[in-house]
């Protein structure tokens, strides 16, 4: 860990926060209560509810009676972005794990993972993995998951900010509330790159570490289809704002606009899009397919905002 500049073993504090939407995290803040104890940290774990349905808050009321634990029941939703940047001013320790509340710790030395990456001038990313099953009508989301998003950190390391997702990471406070995350960005997508991007900007360190959790909150293929085009959306409505965030799509688009023919691209894939919303719905989704669907997305949405 040469050149990091690191705490204190005695001094360590640590703030655990998590949004919560739609979802029952009982068996979630046992565990991180079972890790932090075994850590032997000291720690605070704040759950911020955003606006779920009433049966969520139902079964997540046994939060409060959790010691060690914050729940707080937001009167209505106030977006992906704007969660966390409330999370981050309500917590009090020094360092910040923001996790997702639809993860699943592989074992109990997750939060002891963590203890030798507290730095003070770096963002530390530990990574997802999915199900090693598919689950039926599941599939696009466990594919995409599986073959995409669970890399190793040494993959992740080649590129660390393109490769950044914020379902899992651990983030000084200082820096956190420095940059936070743009609340323009309410729906699905590209809020978490959008602020790597800007850490990137600014030359705050970057570190991918191989301490992942289970992403167990998987879409049905129709709803992951209807997230995509939410995310394609915030992408363009950036690039129209004149930021260019450098992901495969854009880079895409620009080669295919370079040579003239996205107009002809995007004709033809406007017009295959039920064929391949039927395919990407099946048991078997082809992940190729699915890059079409969202370069035929993007490139629509750009001509739309001409």
């Amino acid at each position: 860990m040469a050149g990091f500049e690191k705490i204190k073993i005695h001094l360590i504090m640590i703030s655990i926060l998590i949004p919560i939407y739609n979802y029952k995290v009982i068996d979630l803040a046992k565990d991180l209560l079972v890790s932090c104890y075994k850590s032997n940290v000291s720690f605070e774990i704040i759950f911020v509810d955003d606006g779920s349905n009433v049966q969520y808050l139902r079964q997540n009321d046994p939060l409060n009676h959790m010691e060690g634990v914050q729940y707080i029941v937001l009167p209505k939703n106030i977006g992906r972005s704007a969660i966390r940047n409330l999370l981050a001013r309500a917590s009090k320790f020094d360092f910040l794990l923001f996790l997702d509340c639809d993860g699943k710790l592989l074992d109990e030395d997750f939060i002891l993972n963590y203890l030798p990456y507290l730095l003070k001038d770096t963002v530390v990313s530990g990574g997802r993995i999915y199900p090693k099953l598919k689950v039926a009508d599941c599939e696009l989301h466990w594919t995409y998951g599986t073959y995409k998003e669970s890399k190793s950190a040494l993959d992740r390391n080649k590129v660390p900010y393109v490769n950044f997702h914020s379902n899992n990471f651990l983030v000084p406070r200082n820096i956190m509330l420095q940059f936070p995350f743009d609340e323009s960005i309410v729906t699905y997508g590209f809020e978490d790159t959008l602020w790597a991007n800007q850490l990137s900007k600014h030359n705050i360190k970057m570190l991918h570490i191989d301490n992942p959790i289970i992403h167990q909150g998987l879409e049905k293929n129709s709803v992951f289809l209807s997230k995509t085009k939410w995310a394609i959306e915030n992408l363009v409505e950036l690039n129209v704002k004149g930021i260019v965030l450098d992901t495969g799509i854009e880079k895409l688009y620009g080669i295919l606009k370079k040579w003239g023919c996205h107009q002809f691209v995007g004709s033809i894939l406007n017009n295959m899009q039920i064929q391949i919303s039927k395919q990407l719905c099946s048991s078997h989704p082809r992940l190729f397919l699915f890059q079409l669907y969202k370069l035929g997305l993007y490139i629509h949405l750009r001509n739309s905002r001409r």
